[in-house]
């Protein structure tokens, strides 16, 4: 039984296990690459920092590189008179005065970043949400925009930044007026349409309020009118007293033939004498009192002009 066995039965267990070996060695070599961080010292989660005004993006596993600047170092280079000790000194203070900070980028890049101010305050990032992170499970991914320049040295890409205030708080008349800019922002166009749309009707309405305003005249001058006329109907007998009035019984028909006079008048205005020399305007209310006007005047005009006839 042992001898019916060749090598070439192992072939394809071979193969698989060379295939397997292979995926391992490419899935490590992507672990490390995202969970090793550009320096050895304390790790601070992932960051993504957006630079103006250059528009850069920097993100990934943010770790501390206070070990960059150390004193000893400056130390050395004085000592080899490289720099000054005054010079030493003054490059310590500046250090101690910012925050340094390393993140790996994509491939093998590396970016040094240093700022003016603690970007793990929350008054310099804002929270993105969570990522999983091997193999440390979920971790926060934080977002700081800052004002910075870049510069390349070393093997590193070097940003100096100037992170934005997150949390500063817009208080009084500057938040009213930056309020009211938002909503003009949103409605100006919709309300624009809507006035476009209101116009003409508008107009329209302007147009027949001053239609009735001098409808409403022309009724209170025929009114004064009237008043004048039964005056002077009134005061009739007394200019002419040295006669004695003759007294007449007036026809039945007289109060019939008053209602035609009146209708015809009316009419009259209404669909002819108004549309033609005022087509602009209501008829109506020149009807009503040319028909007044007409009832009232019927005696005279029966006297004077259709007496002969009737």
């Amino acid at each position: 039984m042992m001898a019916d066995i060749t090598p070439i039965s192992f072939l394809p267990l071979i193969v698989f296990l060379v295939v397997v070996g292979i995926l391992g060695v490419i899935v490590l070599m992507w672990y490390l690459s995202r969970t090793k961080a550009a320096t050895t010292e304390a790790r601070i989660g992932q960051f993504e920092i957006d630079i103006l005004p250059s528009g850069d993006r920097v993100s990934g596993l943010t770790s501390l590189a206070r070990s960059l600047v150390k004193q000893e170092y400056l130390q050395v280079l004085a000592q080899a008179e490289r720099i000054t000790d005054a010079q030493a000194k003054k490059m310590n203070n500046a250090f101690e005065d910012l925050f340094l900070y390393a993140i790996r980028g994509k491939g093998r890049g590396k970016q040094l970043i240093v700022s003016t101010e603690n970007i793990e305050d929350p008054k310099f990032n804002i929270p993105l949400g969570q990522v999983f992170e091997l193999p440390f499970g979920y971790v926060t991914r934080r977002l700081v925009v800052a004002d910075g320049v870049s510069t390349e040295r070393q093997g590193w890409t070097v940003y100096t930044i100037y992170p934005r205030n997150v949390q500063v708080e817009i208080l009084g008349a500057e938040r009213k007026a930056m309020t009211d800019i938002g909503e003009a922002a949103a409605s100006v166009k919709e309300a624009a349409i809507r006035v476009q749309k209101e116009m003409p009707w508008r107009e329209v309405a302007a147009a027949r309020e001053k239609q009735l305003h001098e409808a409403h005249e022309r009724i209170a001058e025929i009114s004064h009118e009237n008043s004048d006329l039964k005056l002077a109907l009134a005061n009739k007998p007394l200019l002419e007293a040295e006669r004695p009035p003759e007294v007449e019984v007036p026809s039945k028909g007289m109060s019939f033939g008053r209602l035609i006079f009146t209708a015809i008048v009316g009419v009259a205005f209404q669909i002819s004498i108004i549309p033609y020399f005022r087509p602009e305007m209501d008829p109506l209310p020149y009807a009503i009192a040319a028909a007044v006007v007409s009832f009232i005047a019927w005696p005279w005009v029966y006297e004077h002009l259709l007496k002969r006839w009737f």
